[in-house]
C-alpha cells in the first residue's frame, strides 16, 4: 500500500511525536519510519501503515493519500472523527450531521477518544442515550458475572483440594 511521506511527517509532528516515540508505540524501528517519511520506503505492508493510522488517530487511506490536502491541524481533526466514524459510527448515527458540525469548530478533538468523550456528554446534555455498542459480544455486567463465577469455582475449587488434603493427611 503506497503511503505520502509528507502526511505521515506532518500529522506525526502535529502529535508532537519523535520518531523514536511514534515508533515505540508501534513496534516499528525509527529509521523505518524516517524511510517511509522521506519517500525511500513507498510501498509498506498494509499492517504497517494500519498500525501508523491507528496510533496517528488516523486513517490509512489518508496516510495513502486520500483526500484533500488540508494543513494537518484540521486534518487531525477530520482523520480522527473519521476513524471514530469507522470504529463507533453506528451508535451514533443520529448525531451524524451533529458531528460534521462540530469538526467545523476550531476547538474540534483531534483524536478519537476526544470525539468519543464529545459525545458522550453531548448525548448526556441532550438527553438521548447512543444505541448500544454492537462490538462486544456480551454486555459488561454479563462479561462481570463470568468472571466472578470463575473466579467463585476457583476459589471453590482450592476449599474442596485442601479439604480432600486434610482427609488424605488424616488416612496416613
Amino acid at each position: 500500500m503506497p503511503i505520502r511521506g509528507d502526511r505521515l511527517a506532518g500529522i506525526r509532528e502535529f502529535r508532537k511525536l519523535r520518531r523514536r516515540q511514534l515508533a515505540l508505540l508501534t513496534g516499528m524501528n525509527p529509521a523505518g519510519i524516517q524511510h517511509l517519511e522521506d519517500g525511500t520506503t513507498r510501498n509498506p505492508r498494509y499492517d504497517t501503515v494500519e498500525k501508523l493510522a491507528e496510533k496517528l488517530d488516523v486513517t490509512s487511506d489518508y496516510l495513502g493519500g486520500a483526500g484533500p490536502d488540508l494543513p494537518f491541524e484540521r486534518a487531525a481533526v477530520l482523520q480522527a472523527l473519521e476513524r471514530f466514524k469507522r470504529t463507533e459510527g453506528s451508535r451514533f448515527a443520529a448525531f451524524n450531521d451533529a458531528l460534521n458540525l462540530a469538526a467545523e469548530d476550531p476547538d474540534a478533538p483531534h483524536t478519537v477518544a476526544g470525539w468519543r468523550a464529545f459525545m458522550s456528554m453531548s448525548a448526556r446534555a441532550w438527553g438521548k442515550r447512543p444505541a448500544p455498542a454492537k462490538v462486544m459480544a456480551t454486555t459488561p455486567s454479563t462479561h462481570d458475572r463470568r468472571l466472578r463465577a470463575v473466579d467463585n469455582s476457583r476459589a471453590n475449587r482450592t476449599v474442596e483440594l485442601s479439604s480432600s488434603d486434610r482427609k488424605r493427611s488424616r488416612r496416613t
